[in-house]
């Protein structure tokens, strides 16, 4: 079983979704405690390009994305949002890769 724990972004995006459709929050909060038994259910794809990776469920107009961390038996849900709000947020959540901004730093320019 995992541990679902909600980041910042994650309760701000749900505190917003209670107040403006109280039906999809208990729909999203029913999907989310789910991925404690299953973190990959039916349904769930990873997302391209992102680092660390990530996990997007659907429910209805939503979506939740998340990182699932095996090691840890955690699930860490970043964001869930109306699809094209949840993406912006979880880009901003991304970190830049360090190699770049290492490679940046030691040439004293840019890369």
């Amino acid at each position: 079983m995992y541990e679902v724990r909600l980041a910042r972004q994650a309760e701000r995006s749900l505190r917003r979704v209670r107040r403006g459709d109280p039906s999809a929050y208990r729909r999203i909060v029913t999907a989310i405690t789910a991925l404690a038994a299953n973190p990959r259910p039916e349904g769930a794809r990873k997302l391209a390009g992102v680092e660390p990776p990530a996990w997007r469920l659907r429910v209805g107009g939503y979506r939740i994305v998340y990182d699932v961390r095996d090691a840890e038996l955690v699930v860490l849900v970043l964001s869930a949002a109306p699809r094209g709000e949840v993406y912006r947020s979880v880009s901003r959540l991304t970190p830049k890769p360090r190699s770049s901004l290492n490679r940046r730093t030691r040439t004293g320019g840019a890369a």
